[in-house]
C-alpha cells in the first residue's frame, strides 16, 4: 500500500533531480575556476560540459514531466484495456489486509474467479474472509439488468448468500436502479471505470489508482451513498 509520502517523493523525484544537477554544475564551476591543480582541471572541464548538457536535457523535458506530474498526483498507477485479468485482481485480493468492496453488474465472474466452490486456484476471496477481511458487494436487482443477464444475477445471488451464510465477514446488497459504474476496493488499491449499455462488463477499461485519489474519492463517496440506501434483499 502506497502512502501519501511515497507518492509525494515519486511525483518529486524530477525536481530533486534538476536541482541536484545545478548544485552539481555550481560546485563542479567553481572548482574548475578556483583550483590551482592541473590535473583536476580537465576533470572539472568534462563534468561541467556533461552536468550542463544533462540539466539542459532535463529543462527540455519539463513540460512533458509536468503532465506525467499530473497524472501521478492523481494517484493513477495503470490504465488496463479491460477487466478480464483474473491475476491483476488476485495478486491484490490476495494482500488484502483490512476491506474488499465491488461495484458491478452481477458480481458472478468475480465469484467464479476468486470464491469458486470447488477450484482451489480461484479461492482468493474465501482466503481473504479467513483472514477476517470485511468484504460487501453491491449490484443491480436482476429486474433492472438486461433479460440476458438476469440469470447470471441470480445465480451470483444464491452464491453470495451461501458465502453470507458462512462469513460474517461477507455483505451484499441491491441497488434499484441500471448500474453505472464498476469498483473493485482492495485496502488502499482501487480498479474502477464506467459501465457501458451493450458492452460486457469483462470488455471494458478500468483505472488502477490510489484508493485517497481525488478521482477515486467521488466513487467511493458514491458506493457508500447507494450502500446506505441499498436493499439486503
Amino acid at each position: 500500500m502506497k502512502s501519501q509520502f511515497e507518492r509525494f517523493i515519486r511525483v518529486r523525484l524530477y525536481k530533486i533531480v534538476i536541482g541536484a544537477l545545478l548544485v552539481a554544475t555550481v560546485i563542479c564551476t567553481v572548482i574548475y575556476f578556483t583550483t590551482n591543480w592541473l590535473k583536476i582541471e580537465p576533470i572539472m572541464a568534462g563534468m561541467v560540459t556533461g552536468l550542463i548538457v544533462a540539466l539542459v536535457k532535463y529543462l527540455l523535458d519539463w513540460n512533458e514531466h509536468q503532465e506525467i506530474e499530473t497524472i501521478k498526483k492523481l494517484g493513477i498507477q495503470r490504465i488496463l484495456p479491460h477487466r478480464d485479468d483474473k491475476i491483476y485482481y488476485q495478486r491484490l485480493l490476495a494482500g488484502a489486509e483490512h476491506d474488499i468492496v465491488v461495484l458491478g453488474n452481477t458480481a458472478l465472474r468475480f465469484l467464479d474467479d476468486f470464491a469458486h466452490s470447488t477450484r482451489t486456484d480461484s479461492r482468493a476471496l474465501f482466503e481473504a474472509l479467513g483472514r477476517g477481511v470485511q468484504v460487501r458487494v453491491l449490484v443491480p436487482t436482476p429486474e433492472y439488468l438486461p433479460i440476458e443477464d438476469r440469470p447470471r444475477a441470480e445465480m451470483a445471488n444464491r452464491r453470495m448468500a451461501q458465502i453470507a451464510r458462512e462469513s460474517s465477514n461477507f455483505q451484499y446488497r441491491h441497488f434499484n436502479h441500471l448500474p453505472t459504474h464498476s469498483l473493485v476496493k482492495v485496502d488502499n488499491e482501487c480498479l474502477f471505470g464506467p459501465v457501458f449499455s451493450f458492452v460486457k462488463s469483462k470488455d471494458s477499461p478500468t483505472i488502477h489508482a490510489d484508493a485517497d485519489s481525488a478521482l477515486v474519492v467521488a466513487y467511493l463517496q458514491y458506493f457508500e451513498n447507494e450502500w446506505t440506501q441499498a436493499s439486503t434483499t
